[in-house]
């Protein structure tokens, strides 16, 4: 079993009667973009520091994914730069997989309230399925989140929990 902690989110199918969908103004709903299953960062691993050079990322699911126009959307988070690629697969497992991210521990009771919350949603999925995206230019020394987003619609993204990456500062090539 490959157990993939963190970053997991349930993107079940959401409609504009769905309450979870969130609404526009002027009461116009906007439906969450959804692979219908859970989902979860794999590649780079949440919390990980990459080079900038990397091109892909990888999702794992629970189940075929089979919508049409899923794609990845990666956010710097400042805000000021992002990017959305298609997903693509389901693609061969990974290899060598990555070590699954121990679940953090909460936060005392007294932590300061600037202090981020802990994703607590580890899950084992028994027979993931993995999808990438590629085609991403990232910035060094930057904070990514990642989201679940479609080339073929305007739904407001989902960002997969606990989905966040570091860039390394670049690298000079003699």
């Amino acid at each position: 079993m490959v157990a993939v902690a963190l970053a997991l989110v349930l993107l079940g199918a959401c409609s504009p009667s769905d309450p979870s969908a969130g609404s526009a103004p002027g009461g116009n709903a906007t439906p969450y973009c959804s692979t219908g299953t859970l989902v979860a960062l794999w590649d780079p691993a949440p919390g990980s520091r990459v080079s900038p050079r990397k091109k892909t990322i990888v999702i794992a699911s629970s189940a075929l994914i089979t919508r049409s126009g899923v794609a990845v959307a990666i956010e710097d988070t400042k805000g000021l730069e992002s990017q959305t690629e298609p997903l693509y697969g389901p693609v061969v497992t990974p290899t060598p997989s990555p070590t699954p991210t121990p679940s953090p521990t909460p936060p005392p009771a007294d932590a300061p309230s600037t202090r981020p919350a802990s994703v607590r949603v580890p899950l084992e999925f028994p027979s993931p399925l993995y999808y990438a995206a590629r085609g991403f230019s990232l910035a060094a020394r930057q904070t990514y989140t990642v989201s679940v987003a479609s080339i073929h619609s305007s739904c407001r993204l989902s960002a997969i929990q606990g989905a966040l990456f570091k860039t390394t500062r670049s690298t000079k090539r003699p």
